[in-house]
């Protein structure tokens, strides 16, 4: 059997609103909801420069410690033997955008996942990585030079 005609994707989504409920959105409200520009503050490498749970010995044990961000919220970070690729967006939380990301990589050569978040606060990244199943910790983080 054939395929007669082709079906686009429709131009919706979900959102959940202040009330904590899910509701759809049209493609216009996305794009405004979403612009690229909120992502700008967020984009480049960030030296790791402070977590919570590791010293920073192991942070920067085969490379100084980083998170890289791409304009499209996609990119990589290191820190210790855990290394991965994000990818991210730009979320509003409270009045402060916020770049939250899943990401896959590995930690000793076994697989890994996990998720987490940053804010810029006084011009520096801060936020939490997530180990799905592991450790979590707090970073602090400065735009490399």
């Amino acid at each position: 059997m054939g395929c007669d005609h082709i079906v686009s994707a429709p131009s919706f989504a979900w959102r959940t609103n202040d009330m904590g409920c899910d509701t759809l959105v049209g493609q216009s409200e996305l794009t405004e909801r979403h612009p690229m520009k909120q992502m700008k503050p967020f984009t480049g490498k960030w030296r790791i420069v402070e977590m919570e749970v590791w010293v920073q010995e192991y942070v920067d044990m085969e490379v100084p410690g980083y998170f890289r961000i791409g304009s499209d919220g996609t990119d990589q970070f290191q820190f210790g033997l855990v290394s991965g690729d994000i990818d991210g967006r730009v979320e509003q939380c409270g009045n402060a955008p916020r770049f939250e990301f899943s990401w896959l990589g590995q930690e000793e050569n076994d697989l890994v996942c996990g998720r987490g978040w940053a804010v810029i606060e006084n011009g520096g990244l801060n936020g939490r990585i997530y180990l799905h199943l592991a450790d979590d910790s707090a970073f602090r983080a400065i735009r490399s030079k």
